[in-house]
């Protein structure tokens, strides 16, 4: 499959310790929106689905909301909460 035609999935912190990796593709699937792609992430990489359900989604480096639609070639960032002082 040819690279423009997929997501480029990256995680950070906590998320990509719990999955191992800190960035992979996933096939684009035409229209499919933030909020489904968060459902096929849990499922493509359970190691990470207690935490993605607290962490926002950024797509192309901007913070996104769950009715976004996704394009062929997206870059979308996993960012976890962070605690600190």
């Amino acid at each position: 499959m040819s690279p423009d035609l997929n997501l480029t999935i990256l995680l950070f912190a906590s998320l990509a310790e719990q999955a191992d990796q800190s960035q992979f593709e996933l096939p684009h699937i035409e229209g499919e929106t933030i909020a489904a792609l968060r459902q096929r992430l849990a499922k493509h990489t359970p190691a990470i689905a207690t935490g993605l359900r607290a962490s926002r989604l950024a797509r192309n480096e901007a913070f996104a909301v769950e009715t976004d639609t996704l394009m062929p070639g997206d870059c979308v960032a996993i960012i976890p909460p962070v605690a600190g002082g």
